[in-house]
C-alpha cells in the first residue's frame, strides 16, 4: 500500500542527525500517537507497507502486537502478533517521515463467519466488511429477533463490528401497547392529533418511541408508566436524555412527555329534609329510571362512603348533575331544600382544606361549657358568663381537599356541618351541629346521596274538617280541629363535583323537569292551591 506522509527536505546532514537521534531516545519527530495512516492487520497475517522515499529506520511503539520488517528500499511487511493499536515511526535518508496508526485485529474472515451462524436466524440483517471492520445492516420488526441481535452482538467486541440496524415495532407490537392502553381507560391519538387531556399520542422515529400527553391527576400519568414498563421491548427514558441506543441494549427507547393539566374542579354541596316514605320512594324510583350508579368492580353502589360519626350510614351516586337530582326530588314531592354551599378549587395542588362558610359566628365567653349528642348531632352549650371571648361559627360549614383521581373521578375528603344556635331558658345558647366526615369517590357529572343523618321536625298546626264549614268563624269549633305531631325524618346531603365551565358541559335530567325547582320554591299555600285545581270541592 502507498503511505500518505509529510515530507521535508534537508539540505544539511544535520537535520538527519537530530533525525536519528530522536528515533534513538524513543520520540516522533512529527505528529502524535493515533495520528497517522490507519493501518489494520489481522492476526498472524501480513500487511505491506510502500514508502515514497527509501528507508533509513523504523519504530515500533509496542513491538509486542507488530513486528515490522524491510522487505526493500521503499517496503515495510506488518505482521500482526496480538489485537491492539500501536504506531509506527518511519523515517527517510533525507529526513523525511511518515507516522501509522496501527490496528491488529482478529481474523476478519473468521468472525464474519461466526457472526453469520451466530444470527441464521434473524433474516433481516445483512453483514458486511469494510476494512477492518463488521458492518450490520438491516430492519427489524419482530422483538423476539431484535432481542436475539443485541445478544448476539453483546458477545462481540464493539471494536470489531459497526451496528446500523435499526428497529421499527411491526403493526401487531404497536396495537398491544394501544390495545394495553385503551383497557386502561387512555384514549391514543392516531398521526398528528393533539391529544386531549386523558389521551396520548405515539410516534416512532429512530429507535425511540415518544409519548405525550395531558392528564387530570398523578395516578394516570402512573397507569400510563406503568403500562409501558410492562412491554418488553421498551424502556423508558425521560424528557431530555439522550434517545440514542447504546451498544447491547436489548430495548427501545420511549421518551414520556406526560404533564397534569390544571383544572379548577367544583364542588356543590345541598342539604335536603325527606321523609323516611319518601326517601324509599325516591330509590325506587331512581332505579326505575336508570339513574343509579353502580360500580362494576364491586357491583355496589357508587361512591366508597364510610360509615360511622354521627350516625351515618352510607350512601350512593346517581347519574345527574345536582340541579337534575334536585329537579328530580322535586318532582317526586320532595320540597324541604335546607342549605347549600359551592366550593371552586385547583385539582392537582398540594392536600389543603378548602373552606366554605355561609352562616354567622357567635362571639360568646367560654367559661362553662357541656356537650350531649341529640337530633342527629351535637349539642354545644355556650356559657354566656365569665370566661375567654371566643369565635364559633355556625351555618353550613364546607371543608373539603382531594382532586381528580381521572378524567372521569374526583376523589375528595369531605368535612360538613350544619349548626344553629338555640337560646336556652337560663340565657346560654345551645350550638346544635350535624357534623359529616367521610371520603367519596364521585364521577363526574353526578351527584353522591349520602343518608343516614336523622332529625326531628316538629310540624305546624293543620286544620282538618268538614270542607267549608271549618272556615267560618264561630262554628268551626264544631266542625274542625287543629293536630301536630313530632315526627323523624332524614336529611340527605348531596355532594356533586365537575370540572369548572369551559371543561365539560352540564346537562340536566330532562326537560320536563326544568320547572320543578321552581314550583318548590313558591310558598307553600300558593303550590297546594295550584295543585288543587280542578278539584270538585272548595279549598283555603
Amino acid at each position: 500500500m502507498n503511505a500518505m506522509m509529510t515530507t521535508q527536505k534537508s539540505g544539511s546532514g544535520l537535520a538527519a542527525w537530530v533525525a536519528a537521534v530522536v528515533i534513538l531516545l524513543g520520540g516522533w519527530a512529527w505528529g502524535a500517537p493515533g495520528d497517522g495512516e490507519r493501518v489494520a492487520v489481522n492476526i498472524g497475517a501480513i500487511q505491506v507497507v510502500d514508502l515514497p522515499f527509501a528507508v533509513q529506520g523504523f519504530r515500533v511503539t509496542d513491538p509486542a502486537l507488530v513486528r515490522a520488517e524491510a522487505m526493500g528500499e521503499r517496503q515495510l511487511r506488518i505482521m500482526g502478533l496480538k489485537a491492539g493499536a500501536t504506531d509506527m515511526q518511519v523515517t527517510g535518508n533525507n529526513g523525511e517521515t511518515a507516522l501509522f496508526s496501527i490496528t491488529v485485529v482478529e481474523n476478519i474472515k473468521e468472525i464474519l463467519n461466526a457472526l453469520k451462524k451466530d444470527l441464521d436466524t434473524v433474516p433481516e440483517v445483512e453483514l458486511a466488511v469494510n476494512r477492518d471492520r463488521i458492518v450490520v445492516k438491516g430492519e427489524l420488526s419482530n422483538v423476539g429477533n431484535w432481542e436475539t441481535l443485541q445478544k448476539v452482538l453483546k458477545a462481540y467486541d464493539a471494536k470489531q463490528y459497526l451496528d446500523l440496524t435499526t428497529f421499527r415495532p411491526a403493526p401487531e407490537v404497536m396495537l398491544g401497547l394501544k390495545s394495553a392502553l385503551e383497557k386502561a381507560g387512555v384514549k391514543v391519538m392516531e398521526g398528528d392529533q393533539s391529544a386531549p387531556p386523558g389521551a396520548v399520542s405515539l410516534k416512532y422515529n429512530k429507535d425511540t418511541l415518544f409519548m405525550s400527553g395531558t392528564f387530570y391527576s398523578p395516578q394516570d400519568v402512573a397507569r400510563v408508566q406503568d403500562i409501558v414498563a410492562s412491554q418488553d421491548w421498551l424502556v423508558i427514558r425521560k424528557a431530555g436524555e439522550a434517545s440514542q441506543r447504546a451498544a447491547g441494549d436489548v430495548k427501545v427507547n420511549a421518551v414520556l412527555n406526560l404533564r397534569i393539566e390544571p383544572v379548577m374542579v367544583e364542588v356543590d354541596v345541598v342539604y335536603v329534609g325527606i321523609t323516611d316514605s319518601q326517601n324509599e320512594q325516591l330509590g325506587v324510583n331512581l332505579a326505575k329510571q336508570g339513574l343509579l350508579a353502580i360500580n362494576a368492580a364491586t357491583a355496589g353502589f357508587y361512591g366508597n362512603i364510610n360509615k360511622g360519626g354521627s350516625g351515618w350510614g352510607g350512601g350512593y351516586a346517581v347519574r345527574s348533575n345536582l340541579q337534575g337530582v334536585l329537579n328530580f326530588m322535586a318532582k317526586e314531592g320532595v320540597s324541604r331544600f335546607r342549605s347549600a354551599g359551592h366550593l371552586t378549587f385547583k385539582s392537582g395542588d398540594s392536600p389543603q382544606w378548602r373552606l366554605f362558610h355561609s352562616g354567622g359566628t357567635i362571639k360568646a365567653q367560654t367559661g362553662g361549657s357541656s356537650t350531649a349528642s341529640g337530633g342527629g348531632g351535637d349539642k354545644i352549650a355556650v356559657s354566656t358568663g365569665n370566661g375567654s371571648l371566643q369565635d364559633i361559627d355556625y351555618g353550613l360549614i364546607m371543608r373539603v381537599k382531594g382532586g381528580l383521581e381521572n378524567a372521569q373521578t374526583a376523589g375528595l375528603e369531605v368535612e360538613l356541618e350544619l349548626s344553629a344556635p338555640e337560646l336556652m331558658d337560663n340565657g346560654d345558647y345551645n350550638l346544635k351541629r350535624n357534623r359529616v366526615s367521610t371520603n367519596v369517590e364521585c364521577p363526574l357529572g353526578n351527584t353522591v346521596v349520602l343518608g343516614g343523618m336523622k332529625d326531628l321536625v316538629e310540624s305546624t298546626a293543620t286544620p282538618s274538617g268538614v270542607p267549608f264549614l271549618r272556615s267560618v268563624p264561630v262554628i268551626q269549633w264544631f266542625f274542625s280541629e287543629k293536630t301536630s305531631d313530632v315526627r323523624q325524618q332524614q336529611v340527605l346531603v348531596l355532594i356533586s363535583a365537575q370540572l369548572a365551565p369551559g371543561f365539560q358541559p352540564s346537562k340536566p335530567v330532562s326537560d320536563e323537569t326544568k320547572n320543578t325547582v321552581e314550583k318548590a320554591a313558591q310558598p307553600s299555600k300558593e303550590r297546594l292551591k295550584e295543585d288543587h285545581k280542578g278539584r270538585n270541592y272548595f279549598y283555603f
